[in-house]
C-alpha cells in the first residue's frame, strides 16, 4: 500500500505502521511474566516443604523424649530431645515434661524465616488406659 500524495515524506509514518521489533518486546515481556511468576512460586513452595520437614521433625523429637520418660531409655527427656533435634538440624526452642507426656517447640531458620513447630509425646499410664 502507497501513502497518500503529500505523506510520502514522513517516513515516521511508515515506522509507526511497522511490526519489526514486536517479536522482541512480546518475547521480553513473557520472560518477565516468567520470571515473576518463578521468584514468587519457588520460595512459597520451598516453605511448604520446610514447614513439613519441621513438624516431622518435631514429632520425632518429642518421641525421643517421651521414650526417657516411660523409662525406655536413661537421662533427662529434654536433654534427649535436644540431641535428636540437633542432630537433625533444628533448634529446641521449648520442653516441657508433663506426668506421662512431652511437648517440645522446635524452630529452624530458612532464608532469614523462622519456622516452628510444636509436638506432643507420651505414653499410656494405668490411669489412662481405662
Amino acid at each position: 500500500m502507497h501513502p497518500p500524495r503529500g505523506v510520502a515524506s514522513l517516513g515516521w509514518v511508515r515506522a509507526v505502521r511497522s511490526e519489526r521489533g514486536s517479536g522482541t518486546v512480546l518475547g521480553l515481556a513473557l520472560f518477565c511474566m516468567i520470571l515473576l511468576c518463578a521468584s514468587v512460586s519457588i520460595p512459597s513452595a520451598l516453605s511448604l516443604e520446610t514447614r513439613a520437614e519441621v513438624r516431622a521433625l518435631a514429632d520425632s523429637v518429642a518421641l525421643s523424649g517421651a521414650r526417657v520418660l516411660a523409662g525406655l531409655a536413661s537421662g533427662d527427656p529434654c536433654d534427649a530431645a535436644r540431641r535428636v533435634a540437633e542432630a537433625n538440624g533444628v533448634t529446641l526452642s521449648g520442653c516441657r515434661v508433663g506426668e506421662a507426656d512431652l511437648r517440645v517447640t522446635v524452630t529452624r531458620q530458612v532464608a532469614g524465616v523462622t519456622v516452628r513447630s510444636v509436638a506432643f509425646a507420651g505414653f499410656l499410664t494405668d490411669d489412662t488406659r481405662d
